[in-house]
């Protein structure tokens, strides 16, 4: 965490009781705050705790990849995702023909907003198309219910409602490969 003008930074959460200090990333390198916490699994929420003076203060990990929108409090997330055999070579520069859809809006007619299947079944359309790259809009939480997710405090945190940073990957690989290329 990048905080040069603190006097000391630790990192709390329920893994600890959310004891002050908490695990102590140890002292500043130019004002970024680094280390790791042990006892720490997926699932548990996490704070920073910023002191200085006689000022503590709460603080997400602004590289959080889930937050719960009820406390807002970061969570950790196990996001690994099996590849298995899979390769990916990209299509050249003046070869990409990107798609951008915004997953809050566009998921096909009569379903509810937001989708972590952001073609919405169409991967034959996007391939008659000749589209072959997929970039989705604004998919960042915002610590309340609904998000159009254009949140820039948490840009590393997939919404909720689009299936967050585990259920936008899915479960496991999708039936259908997306081949467009």
């Amino acid at each position: 965490m990048w905080a040069p003008f603190a006097d000391r930074v630790s990192v709390t959460g329920s893994s600890c009781d959310w004891s002050d200090p908490g695990s102590d990333p140890g002292p500043s390198d130019a004002g970024v705050w680094r280390g790791y916490v042990t006892g720490a699994v997926a699932g548990d929420g996490c704070k920073y705790r910023v002191l200085r003076g006689e000022e503590s203060l709460l603080k997400n990990d602004p590289s959080a990849r889930a937050i719960k929108p009820a406390t807002r409090n970061g969570v950790i997330v196990d996001d690994r995702f099996d590849w298995g055999a899979d390769a990916f070579t990209l299509s050249p520069v003046e070869a990409l023909v990107i798609y951008e859809p915004h997953i809050g809006t566009f998921n096909g007619r009569g379903k509810a907003a937001g989708s972590s299947d952001p073609l919405g079944g169409r991967v034959l359309h996007a391939k008659a198309l000749r589209i072959n790259a997929i970039e989705l809009l604004a998919p960042a939480e915002l610590p309340k219910e609904w998000s159009w997710g254009y949140n820039t405090n948490n840009p590393f945190v997939i919404e909720a409602r689009y299936g967050g940073a585990v259920g936008c990957a899915g479960p496991s690989k999708p039936p259908m490969r997306w081949e467009f290329a």
